[in-house]
């Protein structure tokens, strides 16, 4: 366990040196605080990682979790193309859970976990460092993941120009 502890703190140091001699590497985070279960509302969250896409719809009232999920696919072919078409797939999704939950004229705080290794620069913004998991869609390595998200919500109607994603 000491060890292991040794090699996170080598892997989260701000020496690059230092970073570099750990076998566990670790990125950044900007994520402050995890939920302490005094959270209430309606939130959408998103998870890519693997060979499928989940859009979830999480309500919290007075400690109770509900939660609607949908699974979508990720064909190789899709796995496999480009960052317009990956994020279109993408955006075509959430619009239609949005449509199924009658979610059109909400405004919901939104998660999107991307499970692969990221660089990020904010808590709203990171870099794809490399693909992983059979993916190898063009043009998304070494670019922003959530603006790419953001352009293809706007790209498809799915958001105006004026909301926050």
């Amino acid at each position: 366990m000491n060890l292991l502890l040794i090699d996170f703190t080598k892997g989260l140091s701000a020496d690059e040196s230092e970073r570099a001699e750990s076998p566990v590497k670790m990125l950044l985070t900007y994520v402050r605080a995890i939920p302490d279960g005094s959270e209430k509302g309606d939130f959408l969250a998103l998870d890519l990682g693997g060979t499928n896409f989940r859009v979830l719809l999480i309500s919290l009232e007075s400690g109770e979790v509900q939660m609607e999920s949908d699974i979508y696919p990720l064909d190789q072919a899709l796995m496999t193309s480009d960052a317009t078409t990956l994020f279109d797939y993408i955006a075509g999704c959430i619009a239609l859970f949005v449509k199924k939950n009658k979610l059109n004229n909400k405004s919901l705080p939104l998660g999107f976990t991307f499970s692969f290794p990221v660089q990020q620069l904010s808590l709203t913004s990171g870099l794809l460092i490399r693909w992983t998991k059979g993916f190898s869609a063009t043009g998304v390595e070494g670019e922003d993941v959530v603006r790419l998200l953001r352009d293809a919500l706007v790209r498809n109607g799915v958001v105006s120009h004026t909301n926050h994603v």
